[in-house]
């Protein structure tokens, strides 16, 4: 996550951007590309966790997984959502640090676990219309049903329509993400700074 986005930030930057749309473009583009690319796995990883084990240990392999959908566009479907959740989470989280970085005081790992808070509660109905997509077992959708790419929007809404309940999950979703980024913060400031003073 970090380093393509890293890349993709220093690319947008390199063909004109201001640093600040930089971050939010770069982030979003790196988010999308790798959450899509890391969906079928995350797709089987679901559906094992949600399905008795006799159900899933027929397919040996992620490719005899996917290759039980009806189709392609039900994998490319899923692949969409993945990647729209990541880009969100990923732009909103590169975006804050940047602007907590340049427009206040706060330094270090606090900017990790204020943007990852906020990333995290932008993100989180994404995140939940995902993992409800990602549930339904592709051996057992409706081949006459056709799939479309599209619809995050609209699933996104409908559960917020359906009430606060959705929500309850938030807070500790939220500090879990905040601990865990801020120590990750704490970690990257120490090697830099070991870094730096090897190089010195």
């Amino acid at each position: 996550m970090f380093l393509c986005s890293s890349l993709a930030v220093q690319a947008s930057e390199s063909i004109g951007f201001d640093p600040l749309p930089a971050a939010f473009i770069g982030s979003a583009l790196s988010g999308y590309v790798t959450g899509s690319f890391a969906a079928v796995f995350e797709w089987r990883k679901v559906v094992t966790a949600t399905s008795p084990a006799s159900a899933t240990t027929k397919f040996g392999s992620t490719y005899a997984f996917v290759k039980s959908a009806p189709s392609a566009m039900s994998v490319m479907r899923r692949m969409h959502f993945a990647g729209t959740r990541n880009a969100i989470f990923d732009s909103c989280f590169f975006f804050s640090r940047k602007l907590l970085i340049e427009k206040t005081d706060l330094r270090g790992a606090t900017t990790y676990g204020i943007a990852v808070a906020t990333a995290v509660v932008l993100d989180y109905a994404v995140d939940v219309a995902v993992k409800r997509c990602m549930r339904e077992k592709p051996w057992e959708i409706d081949p006459r049903v056709k799939a479309k790419i599209g619809g995050v929007a609209r699933a996104t809404i409908g559960i917020c329509l359906n009430g606060l309940g959705v929500f309850r999950g938030l807070g500790a979703k939220v500090a879990e993400f905040s601990v865990s980024y801020v120590v990750t913060g704490l970690c990257a400031f120490q090697v830099m700074a070991a870094v730096d003073t090897i190089l010195k």
